[in-house]
């Protein structure tokens, strides 16, 4: 794989709602950021992971890169889809090159696809020892090859020369491995760190640690549901039920018959469904090994602008949670929670 270090790169990180997109580079310094944006898509255009319309979409990308001056032309693209699969393997410990030959011929034996229609990578996690024979741990990442080869198309048509294409659970298991210190209060290091991306088709769960993945979901969870509801519930428009939704707080009272209130009901019902849901990937996790745990929760994604969300979490899990606010090797001083993944698509390590 091409490793563009200290080379100006364009990361994007496609949502079905919003594209984030930052442009800057990795060096041995660290992540260093000039530019970020993110463009609002229209309906239709864009869901879970695979291109609707791919010269709509096209048009929006080249125009907002000429609108906000992107230099870069080359791309590391972050996608995230309920069709991508993930798999957490052992093999015995041999060169990177012949696992991948071996993968090659006997896929089918370690993750259920049918090996022409997925492009498969696998990340190398750590060494263990089983019956003290020495293996990896290798995770897994299957990409419908359709899905791949749309984007690549989309970024070819509008004159982009794309380097890689990611997964969100990845780029922010790099992003946080790179650092030490969240919030300049809470301890990365020998911690085991569950992100949760809370975006608008659904929810990513992604239990980091190490900086290695040990579990990566999506729910079918997101916004959109949420907004709906509210829709269906209330006689509130779109945009006025997402000004509420980011002028709330979790901890506040309000009047019974504001529409705050009602906001804040359907959101709490919201937020009881997709904590349970969350917690049936914990306990999974628990199950696997008697030493798993979870240690920090960390918010990403639009919803985590909702005021005190983390207090909320916190309180159903016993467990420290936290917006992503600040990273101590990171200068950067816009929403974070919102731009990590495009962010941690910026960071290129051997083999990841």
């Amino acid at each position: 794989m091409n490793i563009f270090k200290g080379r100006q790169i364009l990361s994007i990180d496609f949502g079905s709602s919003i594209i984030k997109l930052v442009e800057g580079k990795f060096s041995p310094k660290g992540v260093l950021i000039d530019k970020s944006f993110s463009i609002d898509l229209p309906e239709g255009i864009y869901e879970d992971g695979e291109i609707l319309d791919i010269h709509r979409m096209g048009s929006i990308l080249e125009e907002n890169l000429k609108e906000n001056k992107i230099s870069a032309s080359r791309v590391n693209a972050i996608i995230n889809s309920s069709q991508i699969i993930t798999r957490q393997i052992t093999m015995p410990k041999v060169s990177f090159d012949e696992i991948q030959s071996i993968l090659s011929y006997q896929i089918e034996d370690y993750i259920p696809i049918r090996p022409e229609d997925y492009i498969v990578q696998c990340i190398a996690l750590e060494d263990v020892y089983i019956d003290g024979v020495q293996q990896y741990k290798l995770l897994l990442v299957g990409i419908p090859k359709d899905m791949v080869e749309s984007h690549l198309n989309l970024l070819r048509n509008i004159q982009l020369k794309p380097n890689v294409l990611d997964f969100q659970g990845n780029a922010t298991a790099k992003l946080l491995g790179q650092n030490k210190l969240l919030n300049d209060r809470y301890k990365l290091d020998e911690k085991t760190i569950a992100s949760l991306d809370l975006g608008y088709k659904g929810t990513s769960i992604t239990i980091i640690r190490d900086g290695k993945i040990e579990v990566a979901r999506l729910l079918d969870l997101g916004v959109h549901s949420l907004i709906l509801d509210i829709e269906n519930k209330t006689n509130m428009g779109r945009s006025n039920i997402k000004d509420i939704l980011t002028s709330i707080s979790i901890n506040k009272e309000y009047e019974i018959a504001s529409k705050k209130f009602q906001v804040r009901s359907i959101l709490d019902q919201y937020l009881s469904t997709l904590l349970d849901n969350i917690d049936m990937v914990f306990r999974y996790y628990r199950t696997r090994d008697a030493k798993n745990r979870v240690d920090l929760l960390v918010l990403q994604g639009g919803i985590a602008e909702i005021s005190n969300l983390e207090a909320r979490f916190e309180s159903y899990f016993g467990i420290e949670s936290a917006r992503l606010l600040t990273l101590d090797q990171l200068d950067f001083n816009q929403a974070l929670y919102k731009y990590s993944n495009a962010i941690g698509g910026l960071i290129r390590m051997d083999g990841v």
